[in-house]
């Protein structure tokens, strides 16, 4: 870099040599002859460049020259002699000379050289030197070092200021890339890796100033943890074992890894397999151990024949009932299943249609007490084990309806978002007002409220309104089903309309009138000038820790319902430091001092806000900053070094008196490297450095004292107490009269 720019400055040196050759001629106007004068009396008639009808010049300096003529005929007179007018040239700033004697070429870049037609060259002052470049290199926002996870990248960001040149070096391969290694950008950020090992990353700037060749550099190392560990999972018929399966038939081994390269088998199978795979193996006639060993990680599975497996389910028409093979046919209410199993290790439940009453994995032996369904259902019970094996019951159970009654539904326009309560009134009887021979609706049969449209579940959050726990409806007896409805997140026309259904039974009787509700997009809320208005520490004292008073300013059509206030020391808020959630207030100022945020660091603000159609705003960055710490943009600050002094005194006598000494005592605490200096104003004129003083007041009368108290990392605070010098108190002498 610095032989380049040799060459370059060398090569304009000669260019300026070639500019700045002299090309300009003189010219000398001969007055003396045109239009001077001849006296005899005064050397002959000579010419006088002084004269201002003399001798003068365009561009040069004017001298006289006598000339001898012979005979000399000037002016109508004879003249003894006569002088001819002559022109020297000016000190020139491009005739590549010394003019003024200062050791400098004439050149612009000569101090004393102002123009070309200058002739009175001075030395001025030396323009001032060309500062040193400056850079500055940081990752994920700091000045390092950092650490990322294994292959992941990192945030480079950098500045430099008077280089004219800046290069890399070190880092990942993309840090060096597309010439960077020779030429990069002065200023920029970006993400480099992936990052596998702990690399430095270096920016070298310089500048050539004064003849001087100037380098600097700045430097982030960052680490990684190693490669993660590898991953086998080895299952046997989809368990991860050990698995039973009927003696003399084969098994099917699967397996998958993450993180491995090379994998091998061993015990019951043996040699080199997939990174992932399945394989049948058997027959199996003993238990077989099969081991795959991927990059040291193992995983093992043990398969073992057995008899094959039996199931046996039941079902009754009520409690206390005997159990059948099925089918039953039970009254409103409850009935039973039962079931056993022989040779098995799972057994699953199953109905049709499903059911979460009956559904998934259930004990080898076992009974259920169920709510009867609403219509013909079959219950299924499917046991593994060496085999698997399938038993049946069928239920078809009693008659369910409904009529419609009434419904609530406050306003048929909502925002996108908002809440609104509503209910139905459903009687348990049939639309004829016949209500007899039905089922009681019960919770524990899963009687409820839903809607048939399966958008319902997208547009309003849910599709099912449940009866509460220990509810029971008879039939004739009517309930009304309150809820909540959430205006969905996309404006347009929902259709509002229900139905009573006993739960993956059947939907019966009425439906409830369609009404078209509207829903429009809300105007969010806007939030503007988020302001940091950094306390007084000293004030505030070293408990309140770190911290400022975040406000903003709001603006919505509905008030502010509730707000999010995040301070991060990265520009991104990728993990903030502070993060309040959400605060159900209408404040828009809040004191934070949090136990994440700490001494010396720089941290920016942000806020989000809801209003009272629970809208939520957009987040605002922090714009304005007040106090200690602020940086020049206002869009963040920078915390102390640490704790500010509590200062505090105390005196003796409490009341001093004029003429006596009082005791000053320091009761300052200093958090931040103990206190180191004290300075002590008694308000009488009288001063004191030590940290406990003694004063005496030579008159009585109101004096403020004032106490400043400075700690290890240089934070000063003061305190002032008014205390009243009294009168001395006379001594009464007794004093006889002679």
């Amino acid at each position: 870099m610095t032989w380049l720019r040799s060459l370059l400055l060398t090569s304009a040196f000669v260019l300026l040599i070639f500019v700045a050759l002299p090309t300009t001629s003189y010219a000398a106007t001969i007055y003396c002859t045109a239009q001077g004068y001849c006296d005899e009396n005064v050397q002959g008639g000579a010419c006088y460049a002084s004269d201002p009808y003399g001798c003068s010049c365009a561009g040069g300096e004017p001298s006289c020259v006598s000339v001898a003529v012979s005979p000399p005929n000037i002016c109508g007179a004879t003249c003894a002699f006569y002088e001819q007018c002559q022109c020297a040239p000016y000190p020139q700033c491009s005739n590549g000379t010394d003019d003024d004697g200062d050791g400098l070429t004439d050149y612009p870049a000569d101090p004393g050289c102002s123009s070309d037609a200058d002739n009175d060259e001075y030395n001025a002052a030396p323009p001032p030197p060309e500062p040193t470049p400056t850079v500055d290199l940081r990752c994920q926002g700091g000045n390092g070092p950092c650490a990322v996870a294994y292959g992941d990248t990192v945030a480079l960001s950098w500045a430099s200021n008077y280089a004219s040149v800046c290069w890399t070096a070190g880092g990942t391969p993309d840090w060096t890339a597309n010439g960077w290694n020779n030429n990069a950008p002065r200023n920029g950020s970006g993400a480099f890796g992936p990052v596998t090992s702990t690399v430095t990353y270096t920016l070298y700037c310089e500048n050539y100033a004064n003849g001087t060749t100037n380098t600097v550099s700045d430097s982030v190392s960052v680490s990684t943890s190693g490669p993660p560990a590898p991953v086998v999972d080895l299952r046997c018929n989809g368990s991860t074992g050990p698995c039973v399966v009927l003696s003399g038939t084969n098994v099917t081994l699967s397996w998958t890894t993450a993180n491995a390269t090379t994998c091998t088998a061993s015990n019951g199978w043996t040699g080199a397999k997939g990174l992932s795979g399945s394989e049948s193996r058997g027959p199996i006639t003993v238990p077989v151990t099969y081991t795959l060993t991927c990059n040291g990680v193992s995983d093992s599975v043990t398969v073992s024949p057995g008899a094959p497996t039996t199931v046996d389910l039941r079902c009754n028409n009520g409690t206390g009932l005997p159990f059948t093979d099925g089918p039953c046919s039970p009254p409103p209410g409850n009935f039973e299943l039962q079931w056993t199993s022989a040779n098995a290790t799972t057994c699953t439940a199953s109905r049709n249609p499903p059911a979460t009453n009956w559904e998934g994995p259930v004990a080898l032996t076992g009974a259920k007490l169920l709510s009867v369904p609403g219509g013909l259902r079959v219950y299924a019970l499917t046991c593994t084990g060496a085999s698997t094996a399938v038993d049946y019951v069928t239920v078809n159970p009693g008659i369910n309806d409904a009529k419609f009654v009434s419904q609530s539904i406050p306003k048929t326009v909502l925002t996108t978002g908002e809440t609104m309560n509503v209910s139905v009134t459903m009687q348990n009887c049939r639309p004829n007002n016949d209500c007899t021979g039905l089922s009681t609706w019960m919770d524990t049969a899963n009687h409820r409220l839903g809607s048939q449209n399966p958008q319902d579940n997208l547009t309003w959050g849910f599709g099912r309104v449940l009866l509460p726990a220990g509810t029971s409806i008879p039939p004739g007896s009517s309930y009304t089903f309150p809820f909540t409805i959430t205006a969905p997140a996309v404006a347009g026309n929902y259709n509002f309309q229900w139905r009573m259904l006993r739960e993956a039974v059947e939907w019966f009787g009425d439906y409830t009138p369609n009404v078209s509700i509207a829903v429009n997009v809300p105007i969010p809320p806007v939030v503007s000038n988020v302001t940091a208005n950094i306390r007084d520490y000293c004030t505030y004292g070293p408990g309140a820790g770190p911290g400022a008073d975040i406000s903003w300013t709001y603006s919505s059509g509905t008030p502010q319902s509730a707000y999010r206030i995040q301070i991060d020391d990265d520009v991104g808020f990728s993990n903030p430091n502070y993060d309040s959630g959400t605060v159900l207030n209408s404040n828009t100022s809040v004191y934070v001092v949090a136990a994440g945020l700490t001494w010396n660091t720089t941290y920016r603000a942000r806020v989000m806000v809801w209003d009272g159609a629970d809208t939520a705003s957009l987040w605002t960055n922090q714009t304005i900053c007040i106090g200690t710490g602020c940086n020049v943009f206002g869009t963040a600050w920078t915390t102390p070094g640490g704790p500010y002094p509590v200062v505090a005194f105390a005196n003796i006598p409490a009341k001093p008196v004029a003429g006596q000494p009082t005791q000053f005592t320091d009761g300052s605490v200093c958090l931040g490297g103990g206190c180191q200096a004290w300075a002590w104003n008694f308000g009488d004129g009288g001063i004191d450095t030590v940290q406990n003083p003694v004063h005496t007041y030579a008159l009585q009368g109101a004096y403020t004292v004032k106490l400043d108290v400075t700690d290890g990392n240089s934070n000063m605070c003061s305190i002032t107490k008014a205390l009243n010098a009294n009168k001395a108190i006379p001594f009464w002498r007794e004093v006889l009269p002679w």
